[in-house]
């Protein structure tokens, strides 16, 4: 629901605002709240609480208590302290507008569900954000730190895994917008010592390292994680790999290497560390402040847990094949968490991967702060790759530039979700998407690896179909 809201100038002394919403006049101070129809009738009355800012010159109202609407079904503005914005409401100072899609009941029963996993043991702690149309409305945290850890509050920092990838690739996509790149220039145009002149390798391009389809999914390099944090032995590593499926031809998900090219053409072409690159130019403007690739900290960030599998009938074959509980072993070591793994040592919360997603949701441009031209994030959130059995994870799959697009059975953007949806997965942990259609950033982050194939899948799903039905209602 859309609602406008204008100050009264004639009475600035009251704090007093009209609300235009679905054909209704309400005319709302600190007394009572008018409800009239189309023909003027007043059906009710509710004693409400205003907050009126002076921004920028002008007046902003903003409603702080409960307001019920009685004209048809019933939505509830949400809960706020008189020093902030409600809670599902976002305002815009320009234009004086109110929004606000979800009610308290609503947020309520999302966050039930959030208990729920918890209350049943799917991992330690978690962390759940939902913006909605630019304003976060769930910022929720539960459960512990680790098997033997602190309370995990929405401050708490987690390993990210690949939900590390999409601001790596936001790092590419600026410095396209720059010039400094193209999305079909050859890897070797900017990093010559990549492969030999006139080899298969040579003609690996930057859409195909985004799309997954570069043909070096995987490789020895993948098992040295005492060498993941040093650049140097990535380069050569990256030099010497040989393509396993030829370039361009096969999607097949590059779990570690998609970052360490990534990374190396980031830096070749600013100048700067990967890390440092997205630090300055997507952590810092968006806010991001519990966000980086790698961490100076480790001992903050919380505890992996491995579980698993449970039992059934016979074994799909699908994901990475690593057990969890020996991920969990490697990514808990303090010298990975320093790591930068630009495909996986995003250590951050579900809150600012929310924010993240909705920028991008948004065009690009969150309350004020620009990231990406529309016309880029249209380009890379739309399908590149597709195909009914991925090379690496042996599953169907889509891939954008950066992303995964939704819109299959085996996805986690909700159970039914469209192909418009983009985001990504972390190693059976982690889920973050952005919807463009409904305004909605996403993250959902725990300390708890499971299963991909459908136990992460069924975790993450839950959560999503929660907020994609109440947006609904």
């Amino acid at each position: 629901m859309v609602v406008e809201v204008k100050v009264r100038d004639d009475e600035r002394d009251v704090p007093s605002v009209r609300v235009n919403a679905d054909g209704l006049t309400k005319i709302v101070d600190t007394r009572l709240l008018e409800e009239r129809d189309a023909d003027g009738v007043v059906e009710d009355a509710d004693r409400v609480e205003v907050g009126v800012t002076d921004v920028d010159g002008g007046f902003v109202a903003w409603i702080v208590h409960n307001v019920v609407w009685r004209h048809g079904t019933q939505n509830d503005v949400g809960r706020a302290r008189p020093s902030e914005a409600p809670p599902g409401v976002m305002m815009d100072a320009s234009e004086h507008r109110v929004v606000t899609r979800l009610d308290t009941h609503d947020i309520d029963r999302i966050t039930n569900v959030f208990e729920r996993h918890l209350d049943v043991g799917l991992h330690h702690g978690a962390q759940l954000a939902v913006s909605v149309d630019g304003e976060l409305v769930v910022d929720v945290a539960g459960g512990m730190t680790g098997p033997n850890g602190d309370a995990t509050t929405p401050e708490t920092p987690h390993v990210l895994f690949s939900c590390t990838k999409p601001y790596s690739g936001v790092a590419v996509h600026q410095l396209v917008e720059d010039g400094a790149l193209a999305y079909d220039d050859r890897v070797v145009e900017h990093w010559p010592s990549f492969a030999d002149d006139g080899t298969a390798k040579a003609e690996i391009t930057l859409k195909q390292v985004l799309s997954h389809t570069a043909g070096i999914p995987y490789g020895e390099f993948d098992e040295r994680p005492d060498a993941w944090g040093d650049w140097d032995a990535v380069v050569a590593a990256m030099e010497e790999i040989e393509p396993i499926y030829e370039p361009g031809e096969r999607p097949a998900y590059h779990a570690f290497n998609y970052g360490w090219l990534v990374g190396e053409l980031v830096r070749r072409a600013s100048g700067q560390p990967i890390d440092e690159y997205i630090a300055e130019h997507v952590f810092e403007p968006l806010g991001m402040d519990d966000t980086s690739i790698g961490t100076d900290d480790p001992e903050r960030v919380a505890t992996l847990a491995g579980f698993d599998v449970f039992d059934r009938c016979r074994d799909p074959g699908e994901g990475l094949g690593i057990p969890a509980s020996d991920s969990a072993a490697t990514f808990n070591r303090a010298d990975v968490k320093r790591a930068v793994i630009p495909a996986a040592t995003g250590i951050g919360t579900a809150r600012d991967m929310a924010r993240f997603y909705a920028c991008l949701a948004n065009g690009g441009e969150l309350n004020g702060t620009h990231i990406l031209e529309p016309k880029t994030i249209e380009r890379a959130t739309r399908t590149h790759a597709e195909t009914d059995d991925d090379g690496t994870l042996s599953r169907p799959a889509r891939y954008g530039l950066g992303v995964w697009t939704g819109g299959l059975a085996n996805d986690m953007f909700g159970t039914l979700s469209p192909e418009s949806a983009f985001g990504h997965a972390g190693l059976g942990s982690v889920f973050g998407w952005g919807d463009p259609d409904l305004g909605v950033g996403f993250a959902y982050v725990t300390n708890g690896i499971r299963e991909e194939s459908y136990e992460h899948a069924a975790r993450v799903n839950a959560l999503a179909d929660a907020v994609r039905l109440a947006l609904a209602d």
